[in-house]
C-alpha cells in the first residue's frame, strides 16, 4: 500500500518532471535561436477535448459497475525544423471526473518531446527528450478499451534524457561522433523498478567519399542503477559492420563484434557477434533487407522491407533483441509526427490514441530475448482511408526466472470513410491472443462512429465501442461496452 508520504514524493516528482523537463528543452533549443527565427517557421497546433463516456464496467471484473467518466484534455502541438536545430512537443493532459466514483479524480499527462540543436560550427550537439505515458504494470493486466478503466493494474511512466554529442569529418573519408546519454526513467508505483542509465558511444564509419564498401566501428559502454536492486546492469559492446555495393540493386552486409552483459536480475552472458545479409532495392520505392547470424544470446535473425506507391505503403519488419522492460518504455509509443506516407500531422493529439493503455512486458529489472515481427499495409485515396496490420511478440526470459516467458499475436484494421463534406464514419476492429504460463486470453475490440466537422478545426465525435476477453482461467474473463461524445477543437 502506498503511503500518503509516497503519494506526496510521487505527486512532487510529477511536478518536478513536466515543469523541469519542458522548460529544460525549451531554454536550450528556443532560448539560443535569434529572435528571427524564433518567430517563424513553427508549426504551432493548440486545441481541446471535451468528452462525456459512458462504460458498463469500470472495473473490467465480474461486479460490472457502471461509470460516467468526464475528460477535459487541453493539448498543444509544436514543431520546427531548420537548419541548426529541431524541436517537436505534444503534450496533452486529461482531467477525469468519475461521477460513480469508481476511482478517484485525477490528472493524467501524456507527452512526447525531443529537441536537437547545434551548439558550435557543425561539431557539437545537444538532443533532449521527454516523455509521459500510461502503461500495464505487468504482461497479466487488465487492458480496457483505453486507460480510463482497469486502473489498478497501469502506471504512468516518466522518461526523460539528455545527451551530448560530438562529430567530425576527417576528410571525405572518415567520419567520428563521440556521444554521451544520461537518462531517468520512472514509473508512478511502487512496484516496479525505476532506474538512472548512462551511455557512451564513440562510432568510427567512412565518409561521403567511400560508396563501394561503407562501414562502421561502434564502442558502446552503459550502465544502469535501479532504485530498488543493489546491483547495476553494465553492458560493453565493440561491433564492426560493412556493405559492400555489388551494383545499383544488390549489396552484401556484414557484421562483427563482441558483447558483454553484467545484470543485477539476470545471468551474466557474453559471446561473439556475427551476422551476414544483403540489402536489394529493385527501385525507388521498394527496399528489402534480410540476414543471419549469431549473439550472445542465441541465434539472431532480421528483415526489413518496405513498399510505397501513390496510394499505398507496406512495410513489414522481424528482429531479435536482448532487453530489459526499461528498453522498451524508452521507445517512442506515443504522437506520431508523420503518417504513414510520411506527411507533416498538424496535430498528432488528435489523430493518435493518447489514452490507450501500451500492453508489455512486467515492469522490472530483468532482461530477455525479445522476438517481434510486424508489418502494416496502409491505402489512402481522397475519401477513404484503410489499414490493415499484423504483430508477434515473443519475450524469452532465462529459465530460473519468476517471470513468465509470453507470446501475444494481434491483427488490426481501420476503415475510414468520408460521407459527406462535412460527415465521416468509421470502423475499428482489433483482435489479440496471448500465451503465458499462468494466463491465457483472447479478446475482441471493436469500435464504430462517426464524426461531424462543425467548423474547420472543430468535431463532434460519437463512439460505440465492445471489448470482450475470454480467458483461462475464467476469473480473468470480462466484457466492457462503452459509448463516448467528443467535442475536438483546435486553432
Amino acid at each position: 500500500m502506498i503511503t500518503n508520504e509516497g503519494k506526496g514524493e510521487m505527486a512532487s516528482f510529477r511536478s518536478d518532471f513536466v515543469a523541469g523537463w519542458l522548460s529544460g528543452l525549451w531554454l536550450v533549443l528556443v532560448g539560443g535561436l535569434p529572435l528571427t527565427a524564433q518567430a517563424a517557421n513553427w508549426n504551432l497546433a493548440p486545441g481541446l477535448s471535451i468528452g462525456q463516456t459512458y462504460t458498463d464496467n469500470a472495473n473490467l471484473d465480474a461486479s460490472k459497475r457502471s461509470e460516467s467518466i468526464t475528460r477535459i484534455s487541453p493539448h498543444i502541438s509544436l514543431y520546427r525544423e531548420g537548419a541548426r536545430s529541431k524541436f517537436d512537443l505534444t503534450y496533452a493532459p486529461q482531467y477525469r471526473k468519475y461521477w460513480q466514483e469508481t476511482n478517484d479524480n485525477e490528472l493524467v499527462n501524456f507527452l512526447r518531446a525531443e529537441g536537437d540543436m547545434e551548439l558550435y560550427r557543425s561539431h557539437f550537439f545537444l538532443n533532449g527528450r521527454a516523455s509521459v505515458d500510461q502503461r500495464n504494470t505487468s504482461s497479466r493486466a487488465r487492458e480496457g478499451i483505453d486507460s480510463a478503466t482497469g486502473i489498478a493494474d497501469q502506471t504512468t511512466t516518466y522518461s526523460a534524457a539528455l545527451s551530448p554529442y560530438y562529430k567530425t569529418r576527417l576528410g571525405r573519408s572518415l567520419l567520428f561522433e563521440a556521444r554521451y546519454d544520461q537518462d531517468r526513467v520512472y514509473y508512478d508505483t511502487r512496484n516496479a523498478d525505476s532506474s538512472t542509465g548512462r551511455r557512451l558511444d564513440l562510432v568510427l564509419g567512412s565518409g561521403e567519399a567511400v560508396r563501394v564498401m561503407p562501414w562502421e566501428v561502434r564502442l558502446e559502454q552503459s550502465e544502469i542503477s535501479y532504485d530498488r536492486v543493489a546491483d547495476d546492469d553494465r553492458i560493453r559492446r565493440a561491433v564492426g559492420q560493412a556493405a559492400y555495393q555489388f551494383d545499383s540493386h544488390w549489396a552484401l552486409g556484414l557484421r562483427l563484434g563482441y558483447e558483454k552483459y553484467e545484470l543485477a536480475s539476470s545471468p551474466d552472458q557474453d559471446g561473439s557477434v556475427w551476422g551476414l545479409g544483403f540489402i536489394y532495392t529493385p527501385n525507388s520505392r521498394t527496399r528489402l533487407a534480410a540476414g543471419l547470424g549469431q549473439r550472445s544470446f542465441g541465434d539472431d535473425y532480421y528483415l526489413q522491407f518496405s513498399h510505397r506507391s501513390r496510394h499505398t505503403v507496406w512495410n513489414a519488419s522481424y528482429n531479435q533483441d536482448f532487453v530489459s522492460s526499461r528498453n522498451e518504455s524508452t521507445r517512442p509509443t506515443l504522437f506520431d509526427r508523420r503518417d504513414a506516407f510520411g506527411n507533416l500531422i498538424r496535430d498528432p493529439a488528435l489523430s493518435s490514441p493518447v489514452n490507450a493503455t501500451r500492453s508489455g512486458p512486467t515492469l522490472n529489472s530483468e532482461y530477455y530475448q525479445l522476438n517481434r515481427f510486424t508489418t502494416s499495409f496502409t491505402l489512402a485515396t481522397g475519401r477513404t482511408d484503410a489499414t490493415l496490420g499484423a504483430s508477434y511478440t515473443e519475450r524469452e526470459y532465462d529459465r530460473s526466472s519468476l517471470t513468465s516467458d509470453t507470446e501475444d499475436v494481434i491483427v488490426y484494421s481501420t476503415l475510414s470513410r468520408q460521407l459527406r463534406p462535412h460527415t465521416s464514419a468509421f470502423l475499428r476492429v482489433n483482435w489479440s491472443d496471448h500465451n503465458e504460463r499462468l494466463l491465457d486470453y483472447e479478446q475482441w475490440l471493436a469500435s464504430l462512429g462517426g464524426s461531424y466537422q462543425l467548423g474547420r478545426y472543430t468535431s463532434l465525435v460519437l463512439t460505440l465501442a465492445h471489448l470482450r476477453r475470454d480467458a483461462n482461467p475464467d476469473i480473468d474473463s470480462y466484457e466492457e461496452n462503452r459509448a463516448s461524445l467528443t467535442l475536438d477543437r483546435s486553432w
